[in-house]
């Protein structure tokens, strides 16, 4: 199994480019997983089960696994297998998402998100196919923004680091580029998907978004020269010029060149 993550702000377009980038690659022979996907897959048994339900209706398919995942523990199983396998690496969440200024039920909201990412992780080792793609909108990398970004105080990138260096290490991140200024926009016109943003004043969301933007620059010049690919997307010119731009830059990507900027 292969991860790719995206790394943006909120409002970069992450969620929006999902279903496209598993288009293009599909187009190109490459086999995609989104998180459903793996869940899918597992509840099914075997790859070919799985192509055949998928064609199922998305409301069908999400209770399916819904389902499945609670009769079976699926979750739980494979959360205490992460825990076991990066026991440093939850330890040093915990005490981080301890010390980041949000309220308990913020808080133990982040550690759950965090600990699914990490079940969801270990399941797609365990069963998807070597070659196939793990794509993730809000992996690791991108959790750096719950863990260290903060409306008050410039982000500690010491902590960062020592982050970036205990997590599972991507093979791609796709980063998309975005002016704060950009995002602040957006975010006001679609809401604040992050919701220890729902109350910040606007002085303070813009403080967020340029911090976020600092702390997104560190982790693909930490991370730039040990990954497989990094594929910079940016969201003020490609995504107005439309998509073929993207389609290219992927293509590209994910043939010969190890490396698109």
């Amino acid at each position: 199994m292969k991860l790719i993550e995206f790394l943006g702000l909120p409002g970069s377009g992450k969620t929006t480019l999902v279903p496209f980038i598993n288009s293009v690659m599909a187009k190109n022979g490459h086999t995609v997983f989104n998180r459903q996907d793996v869940r899918l897959l597992h509840v099914c048994g075997g790859y070919k089960k799985f192509r055949i339900v998928q064609k199922l209706p998305s409301f069908f398919t999400k209770a399916l696994v819904k389902v499945f995942f609670k009769l079976n523990h699926t979750e739980s199983f494979y959360t205490e297998k992460f825990i076991e396998k990066y026991p440093d690496l939850v330890a040093y969440v915990l005490k981080t998402s301890a010390k980041n200024g949000v309220n308990e039920k913020v808080r133990k909201n982040s550690i759950r998100w965090f600990l699914s990412l990490g079940a969801i992780y270990e399941l797609a080792q365990e069963i998807m196919p070597s070659n196939a793609y793990l794509l993730l909108d809000e992996g690791f990398c991108q959790k750096v923004l719950n863990l260290f970004v903060s409306v008050h105080k410039d982000p500690n990138l010491d902590k960062v680091k020592k982050y970036l260096e205990m997590i599972p290490q991507p093979d791609t991140i796709l980063f998309i580029q975005t002016d704060p200024t950009l995002a602040f926009d957006r975010m006001k016109v679609r809401g604040r998907a992050i919701k220890r943003l729902f109350n910040a004043s606007d002085d303070e969301l813009k403080t967020f978004l340029v911090n976020a933007k600092i702390s997104m620059d560190f982790v693909t010049q930490h991370l730039g020269s040990s990954l497989s690919r990094l594929v910079i997307l940016d969201n003020t010119q490609e995504f107005v010029s439309g998509k073929d731009t993207i389609s290219r830059k992927l293509n590209d990507s994910f043939s010969t060149h190890p490396v698109v900027s």
